[in-house]
């Protein structure tokens, strides 16, 4: 997060070889920075808390001068869940339907396809 690539970037890109290296802890190579001591220090695993990280954190220089993360509102939450929901219903309908008129078998939700009676 701090570099703004992955870890390994350029260097390892077979995926479950990274995740190899991480669960070895064989970590990525750092400078000698406030900020990669810290990321050192938590990949090692030497903080007790999220708390004891967050007292290290904020003895950074320029640490509470930095930009930070908007929170977002419940009201904002719930709106944008909303539409996700409407959008995958949305998905989910148009799939049902392709399936029922593209498919001469029974759509996977497991009714059977009905002919419907001639007048």
């Amino acid at each position: 997060m701090t570099r703004g690539r992955e870890p390994y970037k350029g260097e390892i890109e077979d995926g479950p070889t990274k995740v190899q290296r991480l669960q070895d802890m064989a970590f990525p190579e750092l400078s000698a920075g406030q900020l990669d001591d810290i990321i050192n220090q938590r990949w090692q695993s030497t903080f007790n808390s999220l708390q004891d990280l967050a007292a290290t954190a904020k003895l950074l220089k320029e640490a509470l001068t930095r930009p930070s993360a908007t929170i977002l509102s419940n009201k904002f939450c719930r709106r944008r869940r909303k539409e996700c929901q409407l959008l995958v219903n949305e998905a989910v309908m148009r799939g049902l339907i392709y399936q029922l008129v593209h498919s001469n078998r029974r759509p996977f939700f497991g009714c059977p396809r009905r002919r419907l009676p001639e007048r």
